[in-house]
């Protein structure tokens, strides 16, 4: 399973680097980079379809593979909960930020408070709450019960609460901070004693390929989350 995600985002990753190196010079080259534009998407979204009609109990890769390549519809689905999160928490940041001085003014004539630095960095902590863990739950949630029970399963409510239970948000948290936010905090780090040598550029690629397997790790954990809701709930 780690290997099917590692592989296939590697697939969209090198898609990606096509992508943005095609010319835009001529029409050719605009459907050109339509198209990679759309197999990129559809590549995404086997990858992580199929990885969760994989960790369905009893599922086999073949099966999964099969739900994987059909699963477009719902994938869209948990793209835009997930849009719609960010949009809310982007949102929230910029009425934040153009209303500093007001909220700032209230706070200290309403409750006597001085130091409002402490209202910022919440309300910045709800906005990395709501984009990161709240959007993400509610795009794994829903993706899991369209694909373990059909794209009909996402006209009920049971996945709506799944994704916006204390149980999946805490693993969704825990997993995505834990195992990508606080590990790639050492991506620019190279101890002293590295010499500048093939040395160094050795100790980059086992750094970033530990990142990626441990942050993949982190990601396996949040779709399995995601797939326990949907099952349990079936």
């Amino acid at each position: 399973m780690l290997g099917w995600l590692i592989g296939g985002h590697a697939a969209a990753g090198a898609l990606y680097v096509a992508l943005i190196n095609v010319p835009d010079s001529n029409a050719l080259m605009l459907g050109l980079s339509a198209l990679l534009a759309l197999l990129l998407l559809y590549t995404l979204a086997t990858v992580e379809a199929t990885a969760v009609a994989w960790l369905v109990p009893g599922a086999t890769l073949r099966a999964a593979l099969g739900r994987g390549v059909r699963a477009m519809p719902v994938v869209l689905a948990a793209l835009a909960l997930a849009g719609a999160c960010q949009i809310l928490a982007d949102g929230l940041e910029a009425y934040a930020r153009a209303r500093a001085g007001e909220i700032d003014a209230w706070l200290i004539a309403a409750w006597d408070v001085m130091p409002t630095a402490w209202v910022h960095r919440t309300i910045a902590a709800a906005a990395f709450v709501l984009r990161w863990v709240v959007g993400v739950s509610l795009a794994v949630a829903a993706l899991s019960a369209g694909i373990a029970g059909g794209p009909g399963r996402l006209l009920s409510t049971a996945w709506l609460r799944a994704g916006l239970s204390g149980q999946q948000l805490g693993l969704t948290a825990a997993a995505l901070v834990l195992f990508v936010a606080l590990p790639w905090r050492i991506a620019g780090w190279r101890p002293v004693w590295v010499p500048p040598t093939w040395i160094e550029v050795a100790f980059v690629a086992l750094k970033l390929g530990a990142l990626v397997v441990v942050g993949h790790v982190g990601w396996l954990l949040v779709l399995f989350a995601g797939v326990r809701g949907a099952t349990s709930r079936a």
